[in-house]
């Protein structure tokens, strides 16, 4: 559970680092509606950005294979088989805030940003449990 959580933290402050490196620094010298209204107009852009939306998914990947790493190392044994096994929790736990009751979001990501985000999903929880392998200093973390 604690590379899920790590991966759910560090998802986000990538997120809203990378958002604040692409939108407008004008954006941020405003003040009340106008600033709600222009930073809503900067999101809806970066939503059609390819550019944007290749570096969120490289972002997200880096953190699911640090979180990965981290739940490996804990786990102390099998590494590859608990990076794999963090990445699907954290995939899970996505699939539950999609299906829990709310508002409808209001922006909507490619079909593409999606798909390749899920096949992604398990490369990068595998690496994350080889790095923690690899990088075992006594070589403590097992072998899948």
């Amino acid at each position: 559970m604690v590379g899920v959580a790590v991966d759910w933290i560090l998802t986000t402050l990538f997120s809203v680092a990378l958002t604040r490196s692409y939108l407008d620094p004008g954006i941020f010298a405003l003040e009340g509606a106008e600033r709600d209204a222009a930073f809503k107009a900067g999101i809806e852009l970066l939503f059609v950005s390819t550019d944007f939306l290749l570096a969120s998914l490289l972002t997200g990947m880096l953190a699911t294979v640090m979180a990965a790493y981290v739940g490996a190392r804990r786990a102390g044994t099998l590494p590859l088989k608990h990076g794999l096994a963090v990445a699907l929790m954290s995939g899970l736990s996505v699939l539950l805030v999609y299906v829990l009751p709310g508002e409808e979001p209001s922006l909507q990501v490619p079909l593409w940003y999606d798909a390749l985000g899920w096949v992604l999903l398990v490369p990068a929880g595998i690496l994350g449990g080889y790095l923690a392998r690899q990088l075992a200093s006594t070589g403590s973390a097992g072998s899948d």
